[in-house]
């Protein structure tokens, strides 16, 4: 699989010289989160929201709003760009992006070709990629040729928070082990603050272990009907850093973790907290993030 048959063709870009504030207006029009910064027929650098995010931090709080914002629109692009910008051809293995994006930890890489730019390869084509593996059965992602089922792939963590995002993400590890072999372990990570009743319903009067060995218990049974054995374990604390230090004392080939809608905030105190929980695993993890949306069908 190559990076050209996957990249987002014909990149929206923005110019050295464009402001910060011209920037963020172009990255939330067309719903993306990285811009290639181009020169003339040059790729200077690239630029994140997280990048105009910190810029748009600022310790001046005497300022009112029309005043930070008149002294933004007059911040370049070019000051708070990433530069040079780490690149790609479009002949090159989509296996070695990926791993060029987990060595440098970065979510995008503008494609390249005869100097000129031709696409940006992000997270979102590679996740698209592999999602197309799983339906095919074959790593080229083609209906054409017959399903086959790799070597053992290694360990898989599924860190959960017990919401019913979860079960997705358990679901979705299940089905990576029955196509590439791998061996999931899912962990339960529960707030030493949380309020247990965000789990009970109505009349119930189950105790904390029988909430927990009732979740673990689902867990289970979703692997079972799938015909998977996994690893089941239950921890209480901050849940991202509980998570990373799992990912990082262990030999763990990647992680599947689940994620809310960001626009979607659910009302309970666990649901809100699930954003920034995949948010930090995703930016933070040694190790691949494959990420399960609330959309996601199984």
């Amino acid at each position: 699989m190559l990076v050209g048959q996957w990249m987002t063709k014909t990149p929206v870009t923005v110019g050295p010289k464009e402001s910060i504030v011209q920037a963020r207006m172009i990255m939330r029009e067309h719903g993306i989160r990285r811009l290639p910064v181009v020169e003339g027929n040059s790729v200077v650098g690239i630029v994140t929201d997280r990048d105009v995010r910190e810029a748009w931090a600022s310790d001046a709080t005497t300022l009112s709003v029309h005043e930070l914002n008149y002294m933004l629109d007059r911040v370049p692009v070019r000051d708070v760009m990433t530069c040079p910008a780490i690149t790609v051809t479009p002949e090159t293995s989509l296996e070695a992006a990926v791993a060029l994006m987990g060595e440098k930890k970065i979510g995008a890489l503008p494609v390249l070709s005869d100097g000129q730019l031709v696409g940006i390869l992000t997270e979102t084509d590679v996740f698209r990629a592999f999602a197309q593996v799983l339906d095919y059965g074959n790593v080229e992602g083609r209906p054409d040729l017959p399903p086959r089922v790799g070597p053992p792939a290694g360990r898989v963590l599924v860190p959960v928070l017990g919401t019913p995002l979860s079960r997705k993400a358990v679901h979705e590890a299940c089905r990576l082990a029955v196509q590439f072999g791998v061996r999931p372990k899912v962990l339960l990570i529960l707030s030493e603050s949380v309020d247990m009743e965000d789990f009970r319903f109505p009349g119930d009067t189950r105790t904390l272990d029988q909430i927990i060995g009732g979740i673990l218990s689902e867990y289970r049974n979703i692997a079972e009907s799938l015909g998977v054995e996994i690893e089941t374990e239950f921890r209480t604390g901050e849940p991202a850093t509980v998570a990373l230090e799992e990912i990082t004392s262990n030999q763990y080939d990647f992680v599947v973790v689940g994620r809310r809608t960001p626009l979607h905030l659910g009302w309970s105190r666990l649901e809100l907290e699930k954003v920034g929980f995949a948010a930090r695993l995703l930016e933070t993890s040694p190790v691949p993030v494959l990420v399960v949306s609330e959309a996601a069908q199984v």
